[in-house]
């Protein structure tokens, strides 16, 4: 049951960034599309999966109970969140929508600091498997959106996206 449920979360933070990007791309006459709004969709696309596995491996672990059915939902709602913040309401507002992720970088990647934070402390509460790479977790899933919290600069964000697109896709094909 709780994993049904996480795997429905996990679904709309991919559904909401899949067509949320198809539906910039069809108004780009508004605004530039840029590069962070697409990079923004691939650490949801990359993240989804790679909990997915996570969630499956360690699915004999956890039970149900109102505790852990809130931490789920709090591991995977900062990505829903994002895969709807990312997107202007009106793109024609903007120059680039770059220049939006740049404006907005606070509430955009803030919700990201969330689910790291939680899920290493549920981790180590069930002496769960996930926790191998401390120090590269933590480096990757806490700094970086904290540094492009505090240094909204093209060049960082492009940098620090693709760092934690690489970081999901590894973590992905090393779970198998």
């Amino acid at each position: 049951m709780l994993f049904a449920f996480y795997s429905l979360m996990l679904g709309l933070a991919l559904a909401n960034a899949t067509t949320g990007f198809a539906n910039v791309w069809r108004s780009r006459e508004g605004a530039a599309i840029g590069t962070l709004v697409p990079l923004l969709c691939l650490v949801v696309v990359t993240y989804v999966p790679s909990q997915w596995l996570g969630f499956w491996v360690n699915r004999d672990v956890f039970t149900l109970t109102p505790f852990l059915l809130l931490t789920a939902m709090a591991v995977i709602l900062p990505y829903v969140f994002l895969s709807q913040a990312m997107f202007p309401e009106r793109p024609e507002r903007w120059r680039t929508l770059d220049d939006y992720v740049l404006a907005n970088a606070a509430m955009i990647l803030g919700p990201l600091l969330i689910a790291p934070v939680i899920a290493v402390t549920v981790n180590l509460i069930y002496g769960s498997r996930e926790w191998v790479e401390p120090s590269l977790r933590v480096l990757l899933t806490l700094a970086l959106p904290v540094a492009m919290i505090w240094r909204p600069r093209l060049w960082l964000h492009r940098v620090g996206l693709a760092g934690m697109i690489a970081f999901n896709l590894f973590r992905l094909f090393n779970r198998a």
